[in-house]
Parts: C-alpha cells; sequence; structure tokens
C-alpha cells in the first residue's frame, strides 16, 4: 500500500483527488531519473510518496528481500539514497496548512505565485503540478508559478512560459530542456495546444488513475519520457465513465 493514501484523505474542498498508487510510483520514478529538486506544486501525494516509493514496494521491504552486496541490493541502496537527497533538496507547494509539520512544506495559494517566498525563486529544475482547476486563468497562473520556480537560464529553452493574456509565447528553443515540467490536466487537441502555449508540453501516452475524480485526465510534458510512452498497466485505455464534453474518447484517439 502506500502510506499517504492510507493516512490522508482528500479535502473535496480543496479539490483534492489522489492519484492511484500505480500513477504516484510512475511520476515518483520521473522524478528520481530527472530531477535533483523538485516544486511540488498541489501534489502532495507524490512529495510524501518520494522516500516511501523507493524503500518499499507493493507493501514489501525490498531491501530485505535481497542479498547484501549483491549488485540488486546495492542498486536498490542507491536508488534509496538518491529519493532521500531529492525529498530534502525539495518543497511541497500546497494551500492545505494540514501538512505544515512536513519541514519542506511551503504555504502556496496558486492564485499569487509572485508571494512565493524569494529564496525558492529559480531554484529548481523539475516542477510537478497537478491544479484544481482546469481553467486557462488557472492555467495561467501555475505557470507563472513554473516560471518564478524554475532557473532563469532555461526559462526560454524549457518552454513557453507566459503571462497569459499579457505577451505572446517565446519560441521554444532548439536546445532540449534541462528544467523539465509535469502537469496532468485534461485532453483535447485545443487544450493540448493551451499546455504546449503555456509549458511547453505535450500529452503523454500514459493516463493517470484519479479514482475519485468525474474526468479523464493526461499528463502532460516538456521533455521525451520513456516510461510515460507507455500505457499505464493499471489503466491502458481511457475510462468511457469518465469522459465529458471536455474530455471526450475522441480526445484520446478512440473510435465510437
Amino acid at each position: 500500500g502506500n502510506a499517504f493514501l492510507a493516512s490522508k484523505k482528500e479535502d473535496i474542498r480543496l479539490y483534492q483527488y489522489w492519484y492511484s498508487k500505480a500513477t504516484i510510483d510512475a511520476i515518483v520514478a520521473e522524478c528520481l531519473d530527472h530531477a535533483s529538486r523538485v516544486a511540488f506544486l498541489s501534489t502532495p501525494s507524490i512529495y510524501f510518496s518520494l522516500c516511501e516509493g523507493e524503500a518499499k514496494k507493493n507493501g514489501r521491504d525490498v531491501k530485505k528481500e535481497m542479498v547484501a552486496d549483491s549488485k540488486e541490493y546495492v542498486e536498490a541502496e542507491k536508488r534509496q539514497k538518491r529519493a532521500q537527497a531529492i525529498f530534502k533538496a525539495s518543497r511541497l507547494f500546497d494551500y492545505d496548512k494540514s501538512f505544515d509539520s512536513a519541514e519542506g512544506y511551503v504555504f502556496y495559494n496558486y492564485k499569487e505565485p509572485e508571494k512565493i517566498p524569494e529564496e525558492h525563486w529559480h531554484k529548481f529544475d523539475f516542477v510537478v503540478i497537478d491544479p484544481p482547476s482546469v481553467r486557462d486563468d488557472v492555467l495561467a497562473l501555475y505557470a507563472r508559478a513554473a516560471r518564478i520556480l524554475l532557473p532563469k537560464a532555461e526559462q526560454t529553452n524549457t518552454c513557453q512560459l507566459c503571462w497569459f493574456g499579457r505577451q505572446k509565447p517565446k519560441p521554444i528553443g532548439v536546445k532540449p530542456p534541462s528544467s523539465k515540467i509535469l502537469i496532468s490536466s485534461l485532453a483535447g487537441d485545443s487544450h493540448s495546444k493551451l499546455m504546449h502555449s503555456l509549458f511547453g508540453a505535450k500529452p503523454c501516452v500514459f493516463l493517470p488513475t484519479i479514482p475519485n475524480l468525474i474526468y479523464q485526465y493526461h499528463l502532460y510534458t516538456n521533455y521525451d519520457s520513456v516510461r510515460l510512452s507507455q500505457p499505464n498497466p493499471d489503466q491502458p485505455e481511457p475510462d468511457p465513465k469518465k469522459t465529458s464534453a471536455r474530455s471526450r474518447l475522441a480526445d484520446f484517439g478512440v473510435k465510437k
């Protein structure tokens, strides 16, 4: 199981809808593969699962099942130490003050990205986002926050982070980005264009499972991911019960 999912109930008043364990594990693995310091925006389930996911798999203590000093044991130990180091360097930016006992918690109101403490500006190389709303104006505010948190030198190459409605997006550079963004949102051509405009991100094949959310979501990244280019074993196809006028099966390339 997952300790966070078992201990923290969703607060619908704060639009909290947790990912499934399999989806959490996949996003945590992306952080371990691509980041050294992560800004978790409205994604507490990923932040708190970062260390746990490497220490245990499917409720089992992985290292205890391995022969000490074996290649698998050494690799597992290295990955666990890396997870601990990334967790210590990362921060959770969230509105829910019930998390304020965590050392890495930073109060964050998505409506006021400029109020993120300046000590955190341009200090992260990976941003993970799960916004409480998929309205254009809300996503634009998250784009501002990402702009504030990612290194200045990377922003023109990373994506077209823009101040929505105030200026045109800057063209993406030829150089592949070293600062990375992973965000969940709706599917569809028009929405994909918005995500590309704001974050330089494109939809992944991997579909996130969010059990209590009524819509089927996509994951979007501004980088190429081998893991997320494969179907989610937990949910290989979009859930027809979670499609709507804003998130249809056709948006996922599924024909009726």
